[in-house]
């Protein structure tokens, strides 16, 4: 699991390795990252860098009507679900909704944001052009559940190699 902690500027990963629990935490200043990119590249998201288009093809997953898009990068090119608006209680962490995504750069890129898709992401199947291919399928959704992670369980990783 990984939580961002936009408040407080933080990213805390939390893993399950085998029965083994540990946390990962650390600071993330989102809009300085973002900023930052900015200036340090002109032509980051040109649009030969990432196509993305809807194919008119829809499909039901989990209760929630999604559309189609195919992509294609320079790595490679696959096909996405995505749900064809918010689920409530969550974020879209690609579109122009992402937390992520600083009134800077969506004035910047407009045109590119414009295109992407603005739901969830539901199914993802990528081929890359080494080869190799990367599926991934949402498959359960709860946005009233209450979640709640009792760090006491999950060490920090850092500490612990410190006490060593």
């Amino acid at each position: 699991n990984m939580i961002f902690d936009t408040k407080n500027k933080a990213s805390i990963l939390l893993m399950d390795n085998e029965g083994t629990k540990n946390s990962f935490t650390y600071k993330l200043d989102f809009d300085a990252m973002v900023d930052e990119s900015i200036e340090e590249s002109d032509s980051s998201m040109e649009e030969s860098d990432v196509v993305v288009k809807k194919t008119g093809n829809t499909k039901s997953i989990l209760g929630y009507e999604c559309d189609e898009y195919s992509v294609k990068t320079e790595d490679g090119a696959g096909t996405y679900w995505i749900t064809d608006k918010l689920i409530e209680g969550t974020n879209s962490f690609w579109s122009s909704n992402s937390p992520f995504s600083s009134s800077k750069m969506q004035e910047k890129y407009a045109d590119h944001f414009a295109n992407m898709p603005k739901g969830n992401f539901m199914e993802m199947d990528f081929k890359s052009t080494d080869g190799s291919e990367v599926q991934i399928k949402v498959i359960d959704i709860q946005p009233s559940a209450t979640q709640t992670f009792q760090m006491r369980y999950y060490p920090n990783m850092m500490q612990a190699m410190k006490q060593q």
